[in-house]
């Protein structure tokens, strides 16, 4: 129902949060039948696997921003930040 009449923007919170195998690949798709149309779609995740199909991340850490960009690169980049919170 969230995506009937491909609105402009899709906001998602731990959409894969209750998915098996099957749901997360059909989530996948549908994410990038989304932005294939050029609509705007905004994951909130923890899961790895929710960000598969996006093009840029935004992570937060105690509500503030540590990094922004292509999700290769950020995903280079706070590999070794998220290491270092979880040694906290």
């Amino acid at each position: 129902r969230a995506v009937y009449k491909l609105p402009a923007l899709v906001v998602l919170d731990e959409p894969n949060a209750s998915l098996d195998a099957d749901g997360d690949a059909a989530l996948k798709r549908c994410i990038a039948a989304l932005m294939e149309a050029k609509r705007t779609v905004v994951v909130m995740a923890h899961r790895p696997s929710a960000i598969s199909a996006v093009n840029k991340i935004l992570m937060l850490i105690d509500g503030q921003q540590v990094q922004f960009g292509d999700k290769e690169e950020v995903m280079r980049q706070v590999t070794p930040i998220a290491t270092a919170r979880k040694a906290e």
